[in-house]
């Protein structure tokens, strides 16, 4: 018998699928405090936003059994603080949401540059009012984040005509991108860019790295595009560079904090989209988890080795 410890957010939808991983697999349905049936030595736990931080430290510590944590999303900064001296495998969705942010990030470049929201507003309004709007080729997007999400949006863009550049950790030549530097091409890719896309992980080293230095760098009409995390910008920093116009605006789909509160000044900025966190979500979101967890499942099983194996000292 194999249990597996999994949210009833997920089970519900997807029972048909888990309960086919295996003959001898038992699920654990965690609904609230309670899990049914009550597991004895369970090895796998199916982690979601759902499940409480504080309620993952305690099934780690009341069941060391727990060789395998699959979590079901990209990001792990609030899950590493639990885990406590946990010593089993823990994997992330790192890669798998990677097609539905590219086409939320191309569709707000659209949106600013052919200033959507004012044609929506006009025909609401009964307003037959041209709109004068940018054209985004040749525009250069600088991608602070080159990876599964930074490739899929450049993949996106680079079809539109735009010069995308990009930096990461390893530098290096990548498809769909003029250039790719290291850490230290940050500011140049700053001056540069008339969109910044931010989509690296929050580490310590990544926390707070767009702050006013950098908004003193980019262009006046530059765009800054969060789908990482909130504390990766400065929020007081962005809120100065925007009220003093020194950048055209910001398109945010997570925010510090987050959620953001009902009077946070942010929500009345005129050159501000807030995005609510909804990059990844569409009707494939959930089946994307059910896929991911599907795949390691059988390599797990099989003694393979697992895709997107968390470091815990890269955090990520």
């Amino acid at each position: 018998m194999l249990e597996l410890l999994v949210s009833d957010r997920i089970y519900r939808p997807f029972r048909k699928d888990i309960d086919s991983l295996g003959p001898d697999l038992v699920a654990c349905v965690i609904n609230g405090d309670s899990i049914t049936p009550d597991p004895v030595e369970p090895r796998v736990l199916l982690y979601t936003a759902d499940i409480p931080g504080e309620q993952l430290a305690s099934m780690l510590t009341r069941y060391p059994s727990i060789e395998w944590i699959q979590v079901g999303m990209a990001g792990v900064e609030t899950l590493l603080p639990h885990l406590g001296g946990y010593r089993g495998t823990v994997t992330n969705m790192t890669g798998w949401h990677a097609d539905a942010v590219g086409e939320w990030v191309l569709g707000m470049v659209l949106a600013h540059a052919r200033k959507l929201a004012s044609v929506f507003r006009n025909s609401q309004e009964g307003l037959w009012k041209r709109e004068v709007g940018e054209e985004i080729s040749g525009k250069t997007l600088g991608i602070v984040g080159a990876g599964w999400i930074g490739n899929s949006v450049a993949t996106r863009a680079a079809a539109f005509g735009m010069d995308v550049i990009g930096i990461r950790r390893s530098p290096g030549a990548l498809p769909h991108f003029s250039n790719v530097d290291g850490p230290g091409g940050l500011p140049e890719l700053l001056e540069r860019s008339h969109y910044v896309l931010i989509s690296v992980p929050l580490t310590a080293h990544t926390r707070g790295m767009i702050d006013g230095r950098a908004f003193e760098l980019m262009r006046n009409d530059a765009v800054l595009i969060n789908v990482a995390r909130g504390s990766v910008v400065n929020t007081e920093d962005l809120m100065k560079a925007l009220a003093r116009n020194a950048i055209a605006g910001a398109i945010l789909d997570v925010t510090d904090p987050e959620p953001l509160p009902e009077h946070h000044p942010l929500w009345s900025m005129p050159n501000v989209i807030i995005g609510a966190h909804s990059a990844w979500l569409s009707v494939r979101s959930e089946g994307r988890i059910m896929s991911s967890f599907g795949e390691n499942f059988r390599r797990w099983a099989a003694g393979k080795p697992m895709r997107n194996v968390v470091d815990s000292k890269r955090e990520y």
